[in-house]
């Protein structure tokens, strides 16, 4: 699954969002996915799960992907959890967002994201 928040026609710290709706076992899981932050007027891209912020990155980081891999906890497998990836544009045109390859793992086994 790719996504991509393009920095023209909109306006400094508007956002973009891209939710899905999990259910993690009780424990811990390995969130991992790809990234790529270019421009010199990149905004921010943070991961947000049960309103708790895990990721946070700003700024150009190079016309090349990054792979982040976050461990996400959870208390409570009886009830669907939101992961939410968050973009926000910066001050200018020149700069663009965009993630790619979303897995979130737990002893080898792959959750699949729905609603995305």
């Amino acid at each position: 699954m790719y996504a991509y928040i393009e920095a023209s026609g909109k306006q400094e710290g508007d956002l973009a969002y891209l939710e899905s709706t999990v259910n993690i076992p009780t424990g811990s899981v390995c969130l991992k996915f790809d990234y790529h932050m270019y421009g010199k007027h990149v905004g921010s891209l943070e991961v947000v799960y049960e309103n708790v912020t895990y990721f946070h990155e700003a700024g150009d980081k190079g016309d090349q992907w990054r792979t982040a891999s976050i461990t996400l906890t959870n208390t409570d497998s009886t009830k669907d959890q939101k992961i939410r990836f968050i973009a926000s544009r910066g001050n200018g045109f020149k700069g663009d967002i965009a993630i790619d390859n979303i897995e979130v793992a737990r002893d080898s086994v792959m959750i699949l994201l729905r609603d995305v």
